[in-house]
């Protein structure tokens, strides 16, 4: 989500810090996993809150720099169709294009979708990780 190293280890450090002081205040509601992500997701949203957000028309910006390079599209196309390895390029290269489509999102749905497909949580424990109903 911050797509940043030092800021992710800051998040999970600070995370395993919270968590550790307040595990005796852990109720048990719900499972120590949920908890811990909890509490990551909430500081990785407070982060991302204090940074300045990638503007809402990035997959418009993005569509039209892969269209307006021709060459790039036919290279892509080469390596797809030639390489041994140009189904995993282009699985990877789309891996990233939904990354930076995500980073246009508002942060509670890129935490939830996060949570969902990459975690594999289900919608229940997301709603109690990010402090929100199922129907959200």
């Amino acid at each position: 989500m911050t797509a940043s190293t030092e800021n992710t280890e800051d998040i999970i450090q600070e995370t395993y810090i919270k968590a550790h002081k307040g595990l005796s205040s852990f109720k048990e509601e719900s499972s120590l996993k949920t908890w811990v992500f909890a509490i990551a997701s909430n500081l990785a949203r407070d982060l991302l809150r204090n940074q300045k957000r990638w503007p809402e028309n990035v997959t418009d910006i993005c569509r039209e720099k892969a269209l307006s390079n021709r060459s790039f599209l036919e290279e892509m196309m080469g390596i797809r169709m030639t390489s041994e390895q140009g189904e995993f390029e282009i699985k990877e290269h789309i891996t990233f294009c939904f990354g930076c489509v995500s980073k246009s999102l508002p942060i509670e749905q890129q935490v939830t979708l996060l949570l969902k497909e990459v975690y594999g949580f289900k919608v229940k424990e997301i709603a109690e990780i990010i402090d929100n109903t199922e129907a959200m």
